[in-house]
């Protein structure tokens, strides 16, 4: 399974402009109802990040923090990403000097250095304060995750025991933190595939691509997100002898419960190359993937998106919509916490033609 960084896409500033709209009496008992607005248009690539509510989103080179409603925007100096609060950017100064910014105040707070034989590759995540940074880092044989927590003097790195962590001979990376900085749920390799999900929280490192025996999966899986509380890790596995289901070699979605040990398939028809994310209570999940469509000239291969309800079992598609402007390709997509917006950039990326849009929800 291909690994894919979650922040790489391409858009910029133009005026907002409403797509559809409904009000609130158009949407029946249980029916989320979509409105669509474009908030950002460009070619050039740059990267994106939203905060936990989608109001604010930070992007491009160095990262600026853009209101998605109202467009407004605050500079910063560093290529980062935006903290859960939307009050901090945590990201690189210079190639190999990692700052946090403070957005308000514009204070600039180093982090210190990686441990010896380490070299910083990739910010993977924050706390939603921003306090806590999980980052990905390389060193001569591996790469690895390290964990650094408000005023510590140095980094820890997570998955290691010595005594059969995950990390202790292989290859640890792609990490997704909750909000509260308490479970990170990351991507393990070795020289042995197949790739599994781990996640570490304070009780120690739970294996999350499990079998109902316990057993790392027989293909790979892809940690995709975590909620707030760290309770649940939605993932992407190739695997067929999951706990929770018989899964598909093509790949489906799954939601692992760590508090009860158990995994849930989702009743999703995806592939490997599906982008998801989870809301806070774990009931709705936004996700895309690519697929063959009729049209009238004939078949044609896209991405579509659509937001599952688990609690009603409901599917609210969301792209394509059948207008002219369909998608071609979609990007990363990421749902806000309460599960009532949706942020992700579509278009044609060999044309130049990329927006970033939000979705809200009404009736929901």
């Amino acid at each position: 399974m291909e690994r894919r960084s979650v922040r790489q896409l391409a858009l910029a500033a133009i005026p907002v402009m409403v797509l559809a709209q409904c009000a609130p009496q158009c949407a029946p008992p249980g029916t989320l109802t979509p409105i669509y607005t474009t908030v950002l248009a460009n070619p050039e690539p740059v990267q994106w990040t939203a905060n936990a509510d989608g109001r604010y989103i930070g992007i491009g080179d160095p990262t600026r923090r853009v209101d998605v409603d109202t467009l407004a925007t605050i500079g910063t100096p560093i290529n980062g990403i935006l903290s859960g609060d939307a009050q901090s950017v945590v990201g690189f100064r210079t190639p190999t000097e990692l700052v946090r910014f403070d957005v308000a105040s514009g204070v600039v707070e180093p982090l210190p250095a990686m441990p010896f034989g380490w070299t910083f590759n990739d910010i993977d995540g924050t706390s939603s304060d921003g306090r806590t940074v999980v980052a990905e880092s390389d060193s001569a044989s591996a790469t690895g995750i390290f964990v650094h927590d408000a005023g510590a003097a140095e980094w820890r790195q997570i998955g290691v025991t010595g005594s059969g962590g995950p990390c202790d001979f292989n290859s640890c990376f792609a990490a997704v933190m909750s909000d509260g900085g308490t479970t990170v749920a990351f991507d393990v390799a070795d020289e042995n595939p197949p790739q599994q999900v781990w996640a570490v929280t304070a009780s120690g490192a739970t294996l999350v691509s499990a079998t109902a025996a316990g057993e790392p999966g027989n293909a790979d899986s892809v940690a995709l997100d975590v909620t707030p509380d760290g309770r649940y890790v939605l993932f992407l596995s190739n695997a067929t002898d999951l706990q929770g289901g018989e899964g598909s070699p093509d790949g489906r979605l799954y939601i692992r419960d760590l508090q009860a040990g158990t995994t849930t398939m989702l009743p999703l028809l995806v592939d490997n190359q599906a982008r998801a994310s989870l809301s806070a209570d774990a009931q709705r999940v936004a996700y895309a993937a690519p697929a063959t469509l009729p049209s009238s000239g004939g078949a044609v291969l896209t991405d579509v998106a659509a937001v599952f309800d688990r609690t009603t079992g409901k599917v609210t598609k969301l792209l394509p919509t059948g207008t002219a402007a369909d998608v071609v390709w979609l990007g990363p997509i990421q749902i806000s916490d309460n599960g009532l917006r949706v942020l992700w950039n579509r278009g044609d990326p060999n044309l130049g033609q990329l927006v970033l849009e939000r979705v809200d929800f009404i009736g929901g």
